[in-house]
Order: C-alpha cells, then structure tokens, then sequence
C-alpha cells in the first residue's frame, strides 16, 4: 500500500464499494491465501478458484463492520480454511474416503496457516529487493541451486552470489524483526529443497 493511502481511507473505499480498494486488499493478502489453500486441499490446483471464491465473499460482506486490515486478514483466512475443508470433503466423499476430522487435522491446518502468513510476508519482502537479489532468492530458496550453480546459472563468481544470500538474509532479517523468527530455520521449513 502506497504512503499516499491509508488505512483507514483503504477500509472506507472499501466498504464504499470502490474496485480499486478490493485491488489493493488483494494485492496485499493473495500470496499468503494462495500458498495456504495449496497447502489444504486435496487438489491444490483448486486454489485459485477458491481464493477467488473468498473475494466474492468479501466483497459481498464489504458493508459489514471489517473496521481493520487485521479483521478483513482474518475473514480470508478463515473463510479460505472453510472452503478448503468443504472441498476437502467433496474429494473424499466422491473418492470413497472416509472423512474423519480430528483434532491433529486442525492443529496441522493451524500450522499450515502460520506458515503460509510467514510465506506471504517474505514474498512482500522480496517484492521490494533489487531484482538482482530477487534472483538469489528465487534460485536459491525456491529453485534449491547452490552458490555454485547460481553463480554459474548468472555468469557471475560464487563470492557475489554469497554476497548477495546474505544482503537476501539481512533484507530478511530486517523485514521480519518483530516476529522474533530464525530466518534460516523458517526458510527451511517453508523451502524444504
């Protein structure tokens, strides 16, 4: 969000029922709704559609009283969960699978969710590095190559590349301060290669 919109006026051209205002609300929250639908369904390719789905929703309650980011943040979570699990049900229901929900189902959703919040927040750092730290991040972290083969993958020496990992590191480490988080070990966790 721009230093010239605030959020108190995003919430009203919100709830005023101005496009760009849901453009923006968005921007701001589909990566970390999309990473966190893929990793509920059963047919993660649905994701796009239920997320889509969840908008309408929004935009539909927009003249509800959603008086903070944190309460719209929290209405996509939870309704992205919901529709998950319903279409989680449909999948085993039309596959013949016993549908059994208990309380390791919630606590592995929950887990999901934090990680996917935390996801959504490194892509918004990231969005706002240099390109050629972009690069270092994207191969590194979510391609898996190491120093060498990005160095080579550039044409550029292996020194600048771990140069660079540790700018991505910092830039990072920076951007997530007051989550008090190991960034390698979230990193880890989030990108498994």
């Amino acid at each position: 969000m721009s230093d010239s919109t605030s959020t108190p006026s995003l919430l009203y051209r919100f709830s005023e029922g101005d496009p760009a205002a849901l453009g923006e609300l968005s921007d701001m929250f589909s990566p970390a709704l999309l990473g966190f639908a893929t990793r509920l369904l059963s047919e993660p390719f649905l994701a796009r559609d239920i997320v889509q789905d969840v908008y309408i929703k929004l935009w539909e309650k927009r003249t509800e009283a959603f008086d903070s980011l944190e309460g719209i943040k929290k209405y996509l979570f939870v309704a992205t969960r919901n529709a998950c699990f319903n279409q989680n049900e449909k999948y085993r229901v039309r596959h013949g699978q016993a549908i059994v929900a208990n309380d390791t189902d919630a606590d592995e959703a929950m887990r999901k969710l934090i990680l996917s919040e935390y996801m959504g927040l490194i892509y918004q750092i990231v969005s706002a590095m240099p390109e050629k730290l972009q690069q270092v991040f994207y191969l590194s972290f979510e391609d898996g190559l190491q120093p060498e083969e990005i160095a080579e993958r550039l044409n550029i020496p292996k020194q600048t590349i771990k140069n660079r990992k540790v700018e991505v590191y910092k830039a990072l480490r920076d951007g997530l301060k007051h989550y008090k988080v190991a960034i390698p070990l979230l990193l880890k966790m989030l990108f498994p290669h």
